[in-house]
């Protein structure tokens, strides 16, 4: 969104000094924008100050970034990560940790570090990171290697609403690998995906039917399932097929040196063909059979194409750059448009003459990847002379390739041509057309942000609510949040607080932060439930402090004053309190009521007073009124004449001020 406009970026520069947004936000922003790709916005030296700027001020994604950049850790501990370890609160940052000790980028690879940080954010409500702790202990030949750990982390991935996980461990459970063998089980969860529409589980029941694996062969059914798989593994399903009435045989072929025999003796004519012979051989439980080798032998050279383009693949970011140009020339010279694509890419990353060439070779033999690739180039001015015209011209000829998700970089563009109503309609007849052509939720609820935007020519509430509510059955997790709001506060439906609930506990399972803040709230206030204060500060806990920062470090801050238990931690709330009465004129008041009645810290009138006497000075009408009571009852005159000031002031103030931020205040609303 920056167009070559230096204004953007001269205002962030100007409100990092500041201070009113988290430390190093700004900074970090600034480093993304002069890493761009755009040559135009790309200046390594700022970027690099910037990042080191944004480490300084201990924001954590900048010294996980700038661990990212240090090679010489490849082979030892690298103390950026173990800075962040340290500060780390949110389950974004112990995944992304997670991650790169699983993989030893920029340090010595540790499983076992992986794991513990992969648990911390799972146990805070990230469904991504159990499934990544899945796949990890499931990886072969690794002393954290535990198949029982595996399917208790799919499970556990599962039960937080990741719809992979699903697939996982009704594999699991299908087979027996990690927990007692439950077919009847496994079948259940795995029809359960497939009836919703899941590609995968769909091609996986075809193929346990199709080849007799736990169950009794059905080819009727298997047909059944291969006929419903649509999207990318629709190819595959349609190949399986083919081979329906094939006996079934055990793998002609074992051993390590397998991939190579392969490799040299393979020969096909049809590429897609090659690729299901190619997943056939290698992913259980869809097993070789001796008519599929002598097969495969006997096609042409687009086969010896696909092959290299796999090794190219699996070479990638293992091998030098070089080798694995070389397999994708081969590949190329064979014939493989999907090799000139990926080698064009790879040579423009290392800046190499002839890659403009080989991507304009791609995008005419109707590549849809080329061809979205090239749009991006023209839009952003990136290897070409920036043309936007050019740009949608060819989104739009990828998306009708196929490329179905260059649908929201066209959208923007459209949007960001602004009041322009007739680029504002194109979006929306490209939203419209996303929807209806994919299975995607994030399209309808776009479309329902554009219809409540006031500005939109067709502006339509009943409209963005029917895209709102249709995006949030289909699983989005935003609109889920939208949904919850509009029941919570009764805006365009009769308030409902357990229909609120509902969506917001979706949200949470597929994975929103922001839905847990919610959920607090209705513990919190009682609203559809009993109140519960332990339950509502362990929910304000799992929102970490990307929403609501303010709104959360106040609730969950007056919630633990309030508390008698054994966990109830006066002192750090206090302090909490105590920080962000400095900025926000509730937290200011809230604090002062807390001197005044002894909450969470010894009783001080008299700090109270000043305390009072600051919130009302930043505009909070709670202690401006606070203030007129105290007047009004303390028998000093010298105060008297304040008074009539401070009913002014708490009057006006009552009357503009609007609960938005749902922010606890400790003294009920007076009815003036």
């Amino acid at each position: 969104g920056i167009d070559n406009n230096p204004e953007p970026i001269k205002a962030l520069m100007e409100l990092i000094n500041l201070n009113t947004i988290k430390p190093g936000v700004l900074e970090y922003e600034l480093y993304n924008i002069y890493s761009a790709e755009n040559k135009k916005w790309n200046k390594p030296e700022l970027a690099h100050a910037y990042l080191k700027a944004a480490a300084e001020k201990n924001h954590i994604r900048a010294i996980i970034d700038t661990g990212l950049t240090e090679k010489k850790y490849a082979d030892k501990n690298n103390p950026h990560y173990q800075k962040a370890a340290q500060l780390a609160t949110e389950p974004v940052n112990f995944l992304q940790l997670g991650i790169i000790y699983a993989s030893g980028i920029n340090t010595l690879e540790n499983p076992q570090k992986a794991i513990n940080y992969l648990k911390k954010a799972g146990d805070q409500g990230s469904a991504a990171s159990y499934y990544i702790l899945g796949m990890l202990f499931e990886t072969p030949d690794l002393e954290t290697t535990d198949l029982e750990q595996a399917y208790q982390a799919f499970k556990k991935s599962h039960e937080l609403g990741y719809n992979s996980a699903r697939i996982k461990m009704a594999d699991y459970l299908i087979r027996g690998l990690g927990v007692d063998r439950d077919t009847d089980k496994g079948l259940l969860l795995m029809t359960e995906a497939a009836n919703a529409g899941d590609n995968e589980a769909l091609l996986y029941l075809g193929g346990l039917y199709h080849q007799g694996y736990f169950v009794d062969p059905d080819i009727d059914k298997a047909k059944t399932y291969y006929q419903r798989v649509q999207g990318e593994l629709k190819v595959k399903a349609e190949l399986n097929m083919l081979f329906l009435d094939y006996p079934v045989y055990k793998p002609a072929i074992e051993g390590e040196d397998f991939d190579q025999w392969l490799y040299q003796h393979t020969d096909t004519d049809d590429l897609a063909k090659f690729q299901f012979i190619y997943l056939l051989l290698e992913e259980k439980p869809f097993l070789a059979n001796k008519y599929h080798l002598n097969w495969l032998n006997k096609q042409g050279k687009k086969g010896m194409a696909q092959a290299y383009l796999l090794q190219a693949r699996l070479e990638l970011n293992k091998a030098s750059d070089r080798k694995v140009l070389k397999l994708y020339e081969k590949a190329h010279e064979l014939g493989s448009v999907d090799a000139t694509y990926e080698m064009a890419k790879l040579m423009k990353r290392n800046d190499r003459d002839g890659w403009d060439n080989l991507i304009q070779q791609a995008a005419a033999q109707e590549h849809r990847g080329a061809i979205a690739y090239l749009a991006k180039m023209y839009r952003t001015g990136d290897g070409f002379s920036q043309d936007k015209k050019k740009a949608i011209e060819l989104y739009n000829k990828a998306y009708d390739a196929g490329a179905h998700w260059v649908a929201m970089e066209l959208m923007e563009m459209y949007l960001n041509q602004s009041n322009d109503q007739h680029a504002t309609q194109l979006a929306v007849s490209t939203l419209k057309k996303l929807a209806k052509d994919t299975q995607y939720a994030q399209p309808l609820r776009n479309l329902g942000e554009i219809y409540a935007n006031r500005n939109f020519a067709d502006h339509d509430m009943q409209q963005a609510f029917r895209y709102f509510f249709k995006a949030a059955e289909k699983g989005d997790s935003y609109a889920q949040i939208i949904m919850g709001r509009k029941f919570l506060t009764g805006d365009q439906v009769t308030q409902d607080f357990d229909i609120a609930r509902f969506f917001f506990h979706n949200g949470t399972k597929n994975g929103h932060q922001e839905a847990y803040f919610w959920l607090a709230l209705l513990a919190e206030k009682g609203w559809g439930m009993e109140k519960n204060a332990e339950n509502a500060i362990a929910l304000y806990k799992l929102a970490g402090t990307t929403y609501h920062q303010e709104t959360i470090i106040n609730n969950q801050s007056l919630l633990s004053c309030q508390l008698n238990t054994k966990n109830a931690d006066h002192k750090t709330a206090y302090k909490a309190m105590s920080k962000l009465a400095e900025t926000s004129p509730t937290a200011a008041f809230n604090l002062g009521w807390m001197y005044e009645h002894g909450l969470c810290v010894r009783s001080n009138q008299k700090k109270a007073l000043k305390q009072y006497q600051k919130a009302h000075n930043m505009g909070s009408p709670y202690a401006s009124y606070r203030l007129l009571t105290w007047y009004q009852n303390d028998h000093n005159k010298e105060n008297d004449t304040q008074i009539p000031t401070l009913k002014e002031q708490s009057q006006k103030g009552f009357s503009k001020s609007s609960d938005d931020t749902f922010m606890t205040i400790l003294m009920p609303k007076p009815e003036l």
